[in-house]
């Protein structure tokens, strides 16, 4: 599915001609070029010069050139078009989110109290019960196989690990009592989940359930960044309460979530899912507290490796897709993200020699030399069989290469052999001095001209500042209908006028969460998120959609929240639309077709009229199979007076 938007914007028009994309799937897949090209080429549009009768003309003007069309007009000039923002009006709808450690001082006073409450009979969570509720989404289908897995539900203090002696006997159910786990604690004085820089990849592996995603981000994490573990668990010790305060960066909002401490074990008493060894239990609380958030723990079998990274740190994510650039570029990006300590996550596209299929591997480090230059990779099942040539790549440069403490699930491949074997890499941008400000806003509902929409106003006062804009949308996991949106970020430059110039405009966002990185120099710049796909009559989407965005800098900055209506984001497609449109001039008729057929999340087209005469714009729609409409058909015809866009 291509989730593109076809628009034909014409200045008589209150709005530009939106022809609106159906939704995107809830598992974003990658769009192919080539059937993008296909099928924005199935759109026809034809334009002719008309000489109306001034008995036309007249009517014409008085009854379409109003004062509030008129200035909806884009005049031919040397300059793109000369629209200004001083009508911009305070949001209203933007809501300014806290910080990870206010967020954190908010909730653990309230966090403390409630501790007291349990002081005697440990903490039972109704909102995440022991039982099958938590296991399957409200649309799933019993499964018997993931049934058998788990034979009961027990507190931490009473799970089984590999390398700890039994100290109880029978295996003790929910509902001991808090002497029992207190005793029991009490000999077991080791089981903490935070060790501070002991922390390593070899405390946890993945368990019985595809969460790939979950433990190969938590993994990077644990390597690079262990002493973040306390931001997300800020208690680093085992209570007889039973109840424990996690904090997620949940859809761009730091958000705190509240778990007990019983766990689904198999007739051993052993964890069914993530498996946490070397006495460290802060991999399952995480796991649980997502499964939580996302309603149970099938719920986490879809994700990915960049909403982990996300959700665990807050900080920027991108991905590069590894067929799209030499394997020399590749080795550079690669390089320059491990020596700043940036977090590495690969999925691999084909099950070959060993490997997973449709499987996240942590990339912890890069070796090069004269002769070679590898990766040393970790599969979060703990264990890795590789066969054939994979397989004597991976002795020899165990050999070769510095000596690493492997722990099981590590191994070493060559360059050479990832690029054929793994589809993308997804990274995030950690840094803890990040300046960051966050916002939830709405994109606008309908396509009228008085409906408001958000822009942000970034001023900054150093040469150069890096900046990662980062937007969150909502999906939800237990509905089978959830959508995500197709998104664009535009950057204006404003003058002192307040004229916006059209500065950049970003690739299409696709997934849950992404980040777009642009440098910036001193000035004032307007950062507009735009979506169509909630416009049209095939639009899923009863209200108006819902998003967050992060501005992570690497300098101080001011963001100011505004809101406009759509006049001004018609305006500011067309002023896109000329300077980065192809154009397509008709020399004898004088007038120019602007085309927008990639990168934007809508198909765009504006026609300038550069001829004394009246222009006739046709366009049809209708062999176009991936999209809706906005207007009630999809035969479009526009009178584009002279002179005008």
């Amino acid at each position: 599915m291509n989730p593109k938007t076809e628009t034909s914007s014409n200045s008589i028009q209150a709005t530009p001609n939106l022809v609106v994309p159906n939704e995107v799937s809830n598992r974003p897949t990658s769009i192919s070029s080539a059937s993008l090209r296909e099928e924005t080429q199935s759109i026809k549009f034809e334009a002719y010069l008309w000489q109306p009768s001034n008995e036309f003309v007249n009517e014409f003007n008085a009854n379409v050139l109003s004062e509030k069309v008129i200035n909806r007009l884009v005049k031919l000039t040397k300059v793109p078009s000369q629209f200004n923002v001083t009508h911009n009006k305070k949001s209203k709808s933007v809501i300014k989110l806290d910080s990870l450690q206010n967020t954190i001082k908010r909730h653990q006073l309230k966090f403390c109290e409630k501790l007291k409450e349990y002081n005697e009979v440990p903490f039972d969570d109704d909102e995440f019960k022991p039982n099958r509720s938590s296991l399957y989404m409200s649309t799933d289908k019993p499964d018997p196989m993931f049934d058998a897995l788990i034979d009961r539900w027990v507190r931490i203090a009473f799970v089984r690990f590999d390398n700890v002696p039994d100290l109880i006997g029978p295996a003790k159910s929910v509902g001991v009592n808090a002497l029992e786990a207190q005793n029991y604690m009490e000999k077991l004085q080791s089981k903490v989940f935070v060790r501070g820089p002991e922390n390593n990849v070899g405390d946890f592996i993945q368990g019985k359930l595809g969460n790939c995603w979950v433990i190969c981000s938590l993994a990077c994490l644990v390597w690079y960044h262990s002493h973040y573990l306390l931001n997300i668990i800020p208690s680093t010790t085992l209570n007889k309460e039973g109840i424990y305060q996690l904090f997620f960066c949940i859809d761009g909002r730091w958000t705190p979530i509240e778990i007990d401490d019983t766990f689904p074990v198999d007739k051993n008493r052993r964890l069914v899912f993530s498996q946490t060894l070397n006495n460290q239990m802060y991999a399952p609380l995480i796991e649980k507290a997502f499964a939580k958030h996302h309603s149970c723990y099938k719920a986490l079998a879809q994700g990915t490796v960049l909403e982990g990274f996300s959700s665990l740190t807050g900080m920027p994510v991108s991905r590069i897709i590894i067929n799209t650039i030499s394997p020399n570029q590749l080795w550079k990006q690669l390089n320059n993200y491990l020596s700043k300590y940036n977090m590495l996550a690969a999925s691999c596209s084909k099950g070959v020699m060993g490997l997973k299929e449709d499987h996240a591997y942590s990339v912890l480090d890069i070796m090069g030399s004269a002769d070679v230059k590898a990766l040393l990779l970790w599969n979060p099942w703990g264990k890795q069989d590789l066969f054939c040539r994979f397989n004597k790549a991976n002795e020899w440069l165990k050999r070769k290469l510095p000596l690493f403490t492997m722990v099981p699930g590590m191994f070493w491949m060559r360059l050479i052999d990832f690029v054929q074997a793994f589809q993308y890499v997804d990274v995030c941008k950690f840094n803890t001095d990040w300046y960051c400000k966050r916002y939830q806003f709405q994109l606008p509902s309908n396509p009228r001209p008085k409906e408001q929409f958000t822009v942000f106003e970034l001023q900054t006062d150093n040469e150069k500042t890096h900046f990662e804009f980062t937007i969150y949308q909502e999906v939800v996991r237990n509905v089978k209908l959830a959508a995500i949106l197709e998104l664009s970020v535009i950057i204006f430059k404003l003058n002192e006028d307040n004229i916006p110039r059209f500065l950049w405009l970003s690739d299409s966002i696709v997934t849950k969460v992404r980040s777009v990185s642009k440098k910036l120099r001193r000035g004032r710049y307007l950062i507009v998120v735009v979506s169509f796909n909630q416009f049209g009559n095939s639009s899923r989407l009863k209200e108006a959609p819902e998003l967050a965005i992060a501005f992570h800098g690497s300098n101080s900055f001011k963001v100011i929240p505004s809101n406009c209506d759509l006049n001004l984001l018609g305006d500011m497609i067309i002023s896109m639309a000329v300077k980065i449109g192809v154009p397509n001039k008709c020399v004898e008729q004088n007038w120019t077709e602007f085309v927008i057929r990639t990168k934007f999340c809508a198909f765009v087209t504006v026609v300038e009229n550069d001829s004394d005469n009246h222009l006739i714009a046709w366009s049809d729609t209708r062999s176009s199979h991936n999209s809706s409409k906005i207007r009630t058909n999809n035969r479009t015809i526009d009178i584009i007076p002279p002179k005008t866009r």
